[in-house]
């Protein structure tokens, strides 16, 4: 059963080391595929694959766990933040669902930022201000919301778990930005899902 990031705040430090989570290595990995990430029968064809199942992920957790807000009617636009976002294939598809407000997504690898642009501008309902924001920076870096209501009322980490080199403060560093009540979602590396 799918299950929210709170279990994890017993372990959450409000200051966890400054220290960058990101490994060079895989940033240059990645930055090397960057032109093939939309190909879906490319390197990234899995991803594409599997993009609809984190969908539903995200809405079985949000409606099998009790601790979800009254806010989380059909009504209420959930804004997302997506770490790791690589290319923009699961941001672009949250960025379209209609009870999206908005879809922060963040990435530390620059040429791979490029590409989603790129394609992130082939659509004009992506293209609206606020819709779909692209950030080329690590989670240590992206700033603190200002209080838990203005944190994230999804927070996905899809395939990132496995390409840092420090997860335990990565997921830290992940803790702030999920609004109480929040989802926060991992699946990675032979993982069937967690949060």
């Amino acid at each position: 059963m799918p299950q929210t990031l709170e279990k994890h705040a017993r372990h959450h430090n409000p200051n966890p080391a400054n220290n960058s989570t990101v490994d060079p290595t895989e940033v240059s990995h990645f930055n090397a595929l960057a032109s093939s990430w939309w190909d879906p029968h490319g390197p990234s064809r899995l991803l594409h694959l599997m993009n609809p199942l984190r969908h539903n992920f995200i809405t079985q957790c949000r409606s099998t766990d009790p601790s979800t807000p009254a806010s989380s009617s059909p009504s209420h636009k959930l804004r997302y933040l997506d770490i790791g976002c690589g290319g923009g294939i699961f941001a672009e598809s949250a960025a379209r669902l209609p009870n999206t407000l908005s879809v922060t997504a963040i990435d530390p690898t620059p040429e791979v930022l490029k590409i989603a642009e790129g394609h992130k501008r082939r659509d004009p309902v992506l293209s609206a201000p606020g819709r779909l924001t692209y950030l080329n920076t690590p989670i240590e870096k992206l700033p603190l919301p200002a209080s838990p209501a203005d944190a994230y009322d999804i927070v996905s980490c899809f395939e990132v778990l496995e390409h840092v080199h420090a997860p335990g403060p990565f997921l830290e560093h992940i803790m702030p930005h999920v609004k109480p009540g929040g989802c926060g979602g991992r699946v990675g590396d032979g993982a069937e899902g967690d949060a």
